[in-house]
């Protein structure tokens, strides 16, 4: 059995040693009674275990039990050493057949001590549980914890330290424990500080509350004896709410923080809601240094049952490019089942960059979903700031200098994509915009799609659905917001022209180019739109309009451009 099974046997067996005898109080003495309590305590404990005490008191008016020095010696066994408390009480004792009740017991000064090291030892400064039934086999730990319950446990002054370890809790309450559920479970200041030449940690907490935990199944599926199968355990827990704060783990050099977290609707590995926020993580190390930080990131639904019921792929063996893929792979499947999410408030700072990248917003919102998967929905994303290449044009940076703009590109994008299962078509309208300068809409209709593409299908699949999916329509639209006349001009004085004569030799390029590739009036018309647009600005506008739907895989074998332009029958316009 392990240590922590143990552990609680032998406090779950020491409440019945203590209030075990009261039934018989009336029938025989005192003393009897008490003592053919405490004989078959030490019947249950492990091989090698002793059990002592010091004076007891028994009040039958306040029908309580007080009992001083109780200590159980484990001499080594699970790992443990020395089990005691200065004092025990029960109060309000209710003997029946086949439980026990109490409406108070209380553990002062209790400390379990390491076999190895007689001087490392946890100990907690008190333990008190209130209404209180305990029933069924003491020595069976499964089956004595669906049978307790508990109306509230706290428990204060938690420490533990030693050479290598710094362990302290606060205060650990527990409220409506009943057959594996709990109401409410609570943890307060805990710190915990690993300092090992090779393996170091830090776990610091602030506060975690928790409401509404099931852990009923999980304990009919556990076998103390074994390993804990963590996986099964999460899949079989349930949660009504999680809230943590001011949590900071590490080791070695690298370092998470976080101000809030909160989870809410746990089951069958599947969580109603997600929400983290004040997020840090850096790595300080000489080989890989880096910082993120995020202001916030939540999402409405994630469903971590695939990755709970498939064991994951050992890592060892794996070069960096397959454990990349592997990351990529898993990062995907969850995407793949995120039904809406915020992230806000993005900054990743590496050397390699060259500057902070950072990320205003990024948002999914009204998600459509067919067959469990998100296919659709309204996405945006706001202020995403990446610095320049160092390999960067000098026409682009004078450029960037001239309109008085950071060495940076600014992006934003939104995205509104809905799929009809009826008519298997897609639709999707996307708009990016540069540095509020530049916009650019593009707007498409396919067809002939079975199954909508969606962020946990295959590569393969993909392309088989693309090969097969039609082209009913499409429209771009380039509106200049301030950022053309600029740009002309820059490149106009870097080739010595001024910008008509710049935009005089890009029409004459075309024309040729046109000619070459025998494009067509289609050619001249998008020739024609695109001087008007470099030369009066505004917009420039192309649409796709085929007769009809026109099979994506067409387009690859037409043997000429001008096969392809038939096929799309495109316009070309241009608005100042």
């Amino acid at each position: 059995m392990s240590k922590r099974a143990w552990v609680g046997l032998s406090a779950a067996a020491l409440v019945v040693a203590l209030a075990g005898g009261s039934y018989a109080l009336l029938l025989s003495s005192v003393n009897d009674a008490i003592e053919r309590s405490f004989a078959e305590f030490r019947a249950s404990l492990p091989p090698g275990a002793v059990f002592t005490h010091g004076p007891y008191d028994v009040d039958l008016l306040a029908r309580s039990v007080t009992l001083a020095s109780p200590t159980v010696d484990f001499n080594g066994y699970g790992g443990m050493g020395v089990l005691s408390a200065a004092e025990a009480l029960v109060l309000g004792l209710e003997p029946d057949q086949g439980e026990t009740r109490a409406s108070q017991v209380l553990l002062t000064a209790v400390s379990l001590t390491d076999p190895s090291d007689a001087g490392n030892a946890l100990t907690v400064e008190s333990v008190e549980a209130r209404d209180v039934m305990i029933a069924g086999d003491p020595a069976d730990l499964q089956q004595a914890l669906l049978a307790t319950t508990l109306g509230s446990l706290q428990a204060e002054g938690f420490a533990l330290a030693s050479d290598e370890l710094v362990f302290s809790l606060q205060e650990l309450t527990l409220t409506d424990m009943d057959r594996g559920r709990l109401g409410g479970f609570g943890l307060r200041d805990f710190t915990l500080d690993v300092e090992h030449p090779t393996d170091d940690a830090l776990i610091v907490l602030q506060s975690l509350s928790m409401s509404g935990l099931d852990l009923s199944e999980m304990l009919l599926q556990a076998d103390v004896a074994e390993a804990v199968d963590w996986r099964g355990g999460l899949l079989a827990a349930e949660l009504e709410s999680l809230q943590a704060d001011g949590v900071a783990l590490g080791s070695g050099t690298l370092s998470i923080a976080f101000g809030d977290l909160q989870i809410a609707e746990v089951a069958a590995g599947q969580l109603g809601a997600f929400r983290v926020s004040d997020v840090l993580v850096e790595e300080t190390g000489p080989s890989d240094p880096g910082k993120l930080t995020l202001d916030l990131f939540s999402v409405a639904t994630v469903d971590l049952s695939p990755f709970l019921t498939q064991p994951p792929p050992g890592l060892d063996g794996l070069s960096d490019a397959e454990a990349f893929d592997l990351g990529f792979q898993f990062g995907m499947g969850l995407a793949a089942s995120l039904t809406g999410f915020v992230l806000e408030g993005l900054r990743l700072e590496t050397p390699e960059l060259g500057g902070p990248v950072e990320l205003a917003a990024l948002r999914l919102t009204d998600p459509q979903i067919v067959d469990g998967r998100v296919v659709g929905g309204f996405s945006e994303m706001q202020g995403l700031s990446i610095p320049f290449d160092p390999g960067i044009s000098a026409q682009a940076r004078r450029l960037w200098s001239l309109l008085e703009l950071e060495d940076r590109l600014v992006i934003s994008a939104t995205a509104d994509q809905r799929y009809n299962s009826q008519a298997e078509t897609l639709s999707a309208a996307h708009t990016v915009t540069l540095h509020d300068m530049l916009e650019l809409d593009f707007a498409v209709r396919l067809g002939n799609l079975e199954t909508a593409p969606h962020a946990g299908m295959s590569e393969a699949d993909l392309q088989v659905a693309l090969l097969a999916a039609t082209l009913g329509g499409a429209e771009l639209v380039l509106t200049d917001l301030g950022l053309l006349r600029p740009a002309i001009e820059v490149y106009a004085s870097q080739a010595g022209l001024s910008p008509e004569q710049l935009i005089g030799q890009l029409v004459v390029n075309g024309a040729e180019a046109v000619r070459a590739f025998q494009i067509g009036p289609a050619g001249l018309e998008a020739l024609r739109a695109a001087e008007t647009f470099l030369l009066e600005a505004g917009s420039l506008q192309v649409v796709l309009a085929p007769a009809e739907d026109v099979p994506l895989l067409m387009l690859g074998i037409a043997e000429t451009p001008a096969d392809t332009l038939e096929l799309l029958n495109p316009s070309f316009t241009a608005q100042p």
